[in-house]
Parts: structure tokens; sequence; C-alpha cells
């Protein structure tokens, strides 16, 4: 990768001043809600002891004295409301607020407006339109190869603080770091490293919009890269970034997105998209319900039993598995963590390298980089597909290979989840093994604790297949499933069993938001089959042999609890992990 030396200072300035400002938010945040720190900071700072390292990061980068009032803890304990608010005003969302500001005054909507919901999605497409419009002008302005390695930069630091975030939820107490000193990045580190368990969904949270954001930025700037015919021996466009004017434009995308997907839960919970203080708000407790969803994932134990039969499979029949990529990464990264760097190499050097460092086989390798890469002809995203936390390899103009081992790392996590599903692998053998030993196996371990119980069920009831002409012609229609997984009678009811092995990888909001999408469009697809045999009762037990009831209900059992919070307030339905539904049995 051609990049002149002295560019690097630069680079590695621009990352400080940009994770100077998120330690700043994220140790602002976490101080604030919480009193004890505060008194803890309070006796350190007025006492000048050395009792705690996070005290010290506070008094050296987040609590200038001039700021605070000393006089008592009562005082100093009243006044941290406006230290809060002068240290995350640093932060560079605040810049887009602004913005946002500016523009809802231009367009003249009223300071007090309460959007409809085809209204809310119009104007968010709008906006999200013309923000994706200044974003691709700025980024125009910059070398596309310097610009491309000071994103992936900061997508390396984030990648970092995410995977300890992962770490501190799923395997405890990581050691904390000594001599902190005034490195943001060590701050941030000691953070998280000490933050209670109740806190971490909601920085890993926080954390995940940092990398969305960058995640938008990459792209942009990577379809810039892959059209920009400039050689930068013959023109460096600038030697200045305006990062804080690029991240703005990005977390803008990057807000009207996030609006766009949970807009469709806002409303269909009796919420709405509402201006306040002049920038886009959602109202209701929409918020809060999230942080209690993300915490509910984070104290769920994914039973990992299952997955390892269906990946030794996987890896004879394509040659790889996500245990190799990890591998890869944790190898790579040993003596890197939490260094602004990157690896280039050519295609058949980095075939090499995975060869001889993973269990990746010869005849998979190339089907190994080809999942994992962004390549040129990879379109454009903003927050839905081609992310470089999914493709943590970067095809470049000269045809090497760019890569880093804490994104490699990030991707591994990802990577478990996307090759359980059937459309990963083209190979109908195999696509068939997943369905079979992934898919069923939930659904059997169900009928098991029916059957020991002596309850009649039946599984993958095809509900198509009936012989009522007016009930199969209903059903026949669009958007009603055409299979029930698993029901059973009791108590004179019929239920409806619906198994799902989804499971959430990363803890942000974006994806905890398209799942609650996806499964409350899997609820009204049954609801509106079960309403149709509700209305033809007899021909439906008739059809299919069934005893007696009176009513119908659907149970939506999880393999990962992301029956998320909303859903626990839709009292036509129940949400039951596997142990909780054999307990109801």
């Amino acid at each position: 990768m051609n990049i002149l030396p002295e560019k690097y200072n630069l680079i590695g300035k621009l990352i400080y001043e940009y994770t100077t400002l998120l330690a700043r938010t994220i140790a602002s945040n976490q101080i604030i809600s919480n009193e004890q720190l505060k008194t803890e900071v309070f006796e350190e700072v007025l006492f000048q002891s050395n009792k705690g390292t996070l005290a010290t990061a506070v008094k050296n980068l987040i609590m200038p004295r001039n700021l605070i009032d000393f006089d008592s803890l009562e005082v100093f304990l009243t006044s941290y409301a406006s230290l809060y608010e002068e240290t995350v005003s640093n932060h560079l969302y605040l810049l887009a607020s602004t913005e946002e500001m500016e523009i809802i005054e231009n367009l003249k909507i009223p300071k007090n407006k309460v959007f409809k919901k085809d209204e809310a999605n119009n104007v968010l497409v709008k906006l999200r339109d013309e923000y994706e419009e200044m974003l691709d002008n700025e980024l125009k302005k910059y070398n596309s190869e310097l610009l491309m390695f000071l994103l992936f930069s900061l997508a390396d630091r984030l990648a970092y603080l995410s995977n300890l975030s992962i770490l501190k939820i799923s395997e405890g107490e990581i050691n904390n770091p000594k001599n902190i000193g005034r490195n943001p990045m060590m701050i941030l580190t000691s953070l998280i490293c000490q933050a209670d368990v109740k806190d971490m969904p909601r920085i890993s949270a926080y954390i995940g919009g940092e990398k969305n954001v960058v995640d938008i930025l990459f792209n942009n700037a990577y379809q810039i890269y892959t059209n920009d015919n400039i050689q930068l021996e013959q023109s460096l466009k600038s030697e200045e970034f305006d990062l804080r004017r690029i991240y703005q434009l990005a977390y803008m995308v990057s807000k009207m997105n996030l609006f766009l997907e949970s807009n469709f839960l806002l409303y269909e919970h009796g919420e709405y998209l509402k201006i306040e203080e002049g920038v886009f708000q959602q109202s209701g407790k929409f918020d809060e319900l999230l942080s209690r969803t993300q915490l509910e994932i984070s104290k769920f134990s994914y039973d990992s039993k299952l997955t390892k039969r269906i990946f030794s499979e996987y890896s004879k029949r394509e040659g790889f598995c996500p245990k190799d990529l990890f591998k890869l990464a944790t190898i790579s990264n040993e003596a890197l963590r939490a260094q602004v760097h990157l690896f280039t190499y050519e295609k058949e050097k980095i075939r090499e390298i995975i060869l001889n460092l993973t269990d990746v086989k010869e005849y998979g390798v190339d089907r190994f980089l080809d999942v994992l890469t962004l390549k040129k002809d990879i379109k454009c995203i903003t927050d839905s597909k081609n992310k470089i936390s999914i493709y943590p390899f970067v095809e470049l103009n000269n045809g090497h290979i760019m890569f880093s081992p804490l994104l490699l790392l990030q991707a591994s996590q990802i990577l478990e989840s996307r090759m359980l599903q059937q459309s990963f692998t083209k190979k109908a053998d195999l696509q068939k093994f997943i369905s079979k030993h992934y898919d069923e196996a939930g659904i059997k371990d169900l009928s098991q604790a029916l059957l020991e119980k002596n309850i009649p069920y039946i599984e993958h009831l095809k509900i198509d297949q009936i012989k009522h002409q007016e009930m199969k012609n209903a059903i026949s229609q669009k958007g009603i499933t055409k299979e029930f997984d698993l029901i059973f009678v009791k108590n004179e009811t019929l239920f409806v069993v619906e198994y799902k092995t989804w499971k959430i990888n990363s803890y942000n909001i974006i994806q905890v938001l398209k799942e609650q999408k996806k499964i409350l469009n899997n609820i009204a697809s049954h609801e509106r089959a079960m309403k149709i045999i509700d209305l033809h009762k007899k021909e439906f037990k008739s059809h299919f042999k069934l005893e007696e009831y009176n009513e119908i209900e659907l149970i939506m059992v999880f393999q990962n609890p992301t029956a998320f919070k909303y859903l626990n307030n839709v009292e036509r339905i129940k949400v039951f992990s596997p142990k909780d539904f054999i307990e109801f049995v």
C-alpha cells in the first residue's frame, strides 16, 4: 500500500483525538449514573490519593478542576451535572445535532411536530439520502488511499473495544491495565474492564453505534478509492482531514437509518417520532426497553454443543469453519493489541498464512477468503450489508489484501451465525444437513418434553395441505405461514409452537431492532394462519385428527432469548426459552 511515511503522524493524531472524545463520553455516561463512583472520584481528586486507576484517569482527562466545585461532597455531586454536559458537549455527535437543527429549521418543520408513521418514514428517507450525498461530497475532497487507512484504523480501535465488551460479558473479569496515564485507549479499556456487568450492554451498544458510523464512512471511502485512478504521487488532494465534519455527516446518516429501523416497532406500540428541542426524537420508553433487552442478551449462556457438531461437518465439506478465523485473529494479534496498525499482503501470501496458522483445508482457502473479503464490485452500503465488521479482508487496487487482527476477531463472532444459515452454502447436501441437525434439533428437544408428559403432538404441520378448499385458498395467500413447527393440545387449548435458533452476536441497537422486526413479522404470519384455522375449527380438527380444543394460542420459543421486552407486552402470545417451555409443559 503506497502511503507516504510522514502521513502516519497525521493519522495517529486524528485517531488520538477521536478516542479522547469517545473516552470522555463513555466515562461521563458511566460516572454520572454511579453515586459511589462519583464519591470515589471526589475523594481522589480532592485528597490526591492513589486508590484507583479510574479516578486518576478521570482527574487527568475527564475532570478539569476549574469545571467543578470541590467545597464539599454534596456540592460536588450537584455540580457534576454541569460537568457532564460540558464533557459530553465535546463529543462529535452533538455537532450532528447542531446541523440537524439547522436543516429542520430550513425545512420549516414545526418545533413540536409529531409525525404519522408514513410521514415519518418519508422525511427520514429524504434526510438520509441528503446526508449521504453530503458525506460523499465531503469524502471526495481527500486522498482516497489515506482516507481509507484512517477509517480502517478507527474501525480497528473500535473492534478492540467491542471485543473487550464481549469478553467482559461472556468470560468475566479482565485484568485491569496499569499505568493508564493520559492514553484515551487505555482509559476506555479501564472503564470497560471496571464496569459492572449491568453497564456492559449499554457501553457495548454505544460502541456498536460508533462501529456502525465507521462502517458507513469506510464503505463510502472504499467506493471512492476503488473508482479513483489518480496516483498518490501525482496528486495529494489534501494533507489535512476534517475528521469531525466527516464523522458528523456519517453520524447523521446513521441516526436516520436507526430511526427508520426503529419506527416499525415504535408505531406498532403506540409511540411516534417527533421534533423536540430542535431535533428528531422518539417518544415513550423506547431506549429504556432496548437497554433491558440488551441486558437480557448479555445474561444468556448460548448452548454451543449443537453448533460444534454442525461446524465439524461444515469443516469437512467446505474446508473451513469460524474457529479458523478466530485462530488466525488471535495468533496475528498477540503482539499488537490496541495499536494503530494494519497488514497488507499479496493474495498468495495470505493464502499461505491461512494454511500455516489455521486448520483451513487447501480446497477451502479460496472460499474462506471469498466470503470474508470486501471487493471492488460490492455495492456501497449504509447500514445493512457489506461492512468491514463482516468483511475484515479488504481488496486493494494493487491486488493486495489489507486486514487487521482485531477486525478478524470481530468478524469471527459474526461468521458463526452466518454459517448456520442454509443460504451461506451452495451445497445442497450441506444445506440439508444444517436444516436437519441445527434447525430440527431444537424442535426435537421440545417434542421430547411433550412425549415425556404423554401429550400428543404433531411436528411440521403443513397446514396448506388441508383438503377443505375454502380454507386452503385462504392459507395460500401471501404473508400467511404454511407450516407450524409443532402443535399440541393441553387443557382444551391448541398451542402452536414456533421455534427459532436466531442468535445475536454483537450488542448494538441496529441488530436488536432488525431482530425484533423479523420476530414480529413472523408472529404476524402465524396469527393470520391461526385466525383462518379458528374460523374453520371443524375442518381443521377433522383433517389432522386433533383432540377437542376451545381456543388457540401461539408460543414463540427461542434458543437465544431474542424475545425482547416489546414482545413481553404482546399478551396474546407466550415467549419462552427452551428451558421455560419444558417447565411450562
